[in-house]
């Protein structure tokens, strides 16, 4: 699968990405370089725990780079905002967060939706089999 040119292609792109989902800056109080780095190599290893997803292969394929990015930004959104993911289920495309804003909940619901539509969209990993639980 090729890649598009909005898709990430790449850890600092996919943080300049991040940065204009969530409208955080390169600042301590908000989303720092170093943290947002972090933040990535953990979605990696949670996209290669449940799924089989290579490192490698994550910028080579436009869905799994779609579902780095929007997964990126909701560790980020409840990082920041100190929000606790408690499900996340790929079988009805929900997230659920305790202590969120409404306003909050919508966008870390569309972000979820985003996430597992990229993962849905790789022919890399079988989650599109709505039997499967990705916990992020």
């Amino acid at each position: 699968m090729t890649t598009i040119d909005a898709a990430p292609g790449s850890d600092p792109e996919t943080v300049e990405l991040v940065r204009a989902l969530t409208g955080y800056s390169d600042t301590q109080d908000e989303l720092p370089d170093a943290r947002a780095h972090s933040l990535i190599d953990i979605v990696k290893l949670q996209l290669y725990n449940a799924a089989g997803v290579d490192e490698a292969d994550i910028y080579d394929d436009a869905g799994l780079a779609q579902a780095l990015l929007a997964g990126v930004a909701i560790k980020a959104k409840c990082q920041v905002e100190n929000y606790s993911v408690t499900s996340w289920s790929v079988a009805d495309q929900s997230v659920d967060v305790s202590g969120v804003r409404s306003d909050d909940a919508v966008q870390l619901q569309q972000w979820a939706e985003l996430h597992m539509q990229g993962l849905q969209a790789s022919p890399k990993t079988s989650l599109g089999d709505p039997s499967n639980t990705l916990a992020l």
